[in-house]
């Protein structure tokens, strides 16, 4: 099932827009960034609707990203870290077979 948000989340990508990381605060293109959002107090891959946040391949490959985002968005718990973990490992396997 999160395989299946994750290849939908990059039909909502736009090839020219650029948005800011949430971590390094530096402009990359849309197409090419992970977009996320709370719901419920866990993180999720954006499913279309309400407020979101970007990561780039950059931050996504370093270890202290993870825990910066958690502890900047109040969700710094165990389950949480897992499932970031989760999603960004899926999310660069498959960025990588459809760029």
């Amino acid at each position: 099932m999160l395989e299946v948000k994750i290849y939908n989340s990059f039909k909502f990508a736009s090839l020219k827009t650029q948005r800011m990381c949430v971590v390094c605060r530096q402009k990359y293109l849309q197409s090419t960034m992970m977009r996320l959002c709370v719901k419920n107090e866990k993180i999720e891959v954006f499913c279309g609707f309400g407020r979101s946040f970007y990561l780039c391949k950059e931050c996504a490959d370093k270890p202290k990203s993870v825990e910066r985002i958690l502890k900047s968005r109040k969700l710094n718990t165990q389950e949480n870290q897992i499932q970031l973990k989760e999603i960004i490992t899926l999310w660069q396997y498959q960025s990588k077979n459809l760029h």
